[in-house]
């Protein structure tokens, strides 16, 4: 597993699409979506279960999201700059 998105996809195939990854992990669908392109992190309580499905370390998923939270949480982030992988 080499990035957040690449997580939240694996994860939505094997439920069959956003909105079933979202009822598997108790959140709204949007939540989801968010949390793909690192607007909203999943809470890491959920973790666990999303990294069953995927057959991948919670704590590897975790630390995915922290890097792809990045941009967002940066202090010194300006919004008229283009973001790192974006």
């Amino acid at each position: 597993m080499h990035s957040w998105q690449e997580a939240i996809d694996k994860a939505v195939a094997a439920c069959g699409g956003q909105a079933a990854l979202a009822r598997h992990l108790g959140m709204p669908r949007q939540h989801v979506s968010s949390a793909r392109v690192g607007q909203r992190p999943i809470p890491k309580d959920r973790l666990p279960e999303m990294a069953t499905l995927i057959d991948e370390d919670p704590a590897r998923l975790w630390e995915l999201q922290e890097i792809a939270n990045l941009p967002r949480r940066n202090p010194f982030s300006r919004t008229d700059e283009p973001r790192l992988g974006a």
